[in-house]
């Protein structure tokens, strides 16, 4: 089961960019040992292909099939 932690949080974030909030999401995915940071990458190639936002300010990146490798680190 997936806990999340104080350190799975990122309180007072700005982005001025889809790709900013990305990179900030992968950062933090990455200094959390769930993603390779290569990861981020994959997650901006995907975003080109089909748009992960959900509407409300909720949005569900992620990244192409060929890059698991790159997730599931802890």
């Amino acid at each position: 089961m997936l806990r999340l932690e104080a350190e799975n949080v990122l309180l007072g974030a700005l982005a001025v960019s889809k790709e900013q909030a990305i990179r900030q999401v992968a950062d933090l995915l990455v200094r959390s040992g769930f993603i390779e940071p290569g990861y981020a990458d994959s997650m901006l190639a995907r975003e080109r292909v089909a748009n992960t936002y959900l509407g409300q300010g909720i949005a569900i990146p992620h990244g192409l099939p060929k890059d698991r490798e790159l997730m599931g680190m802890r």
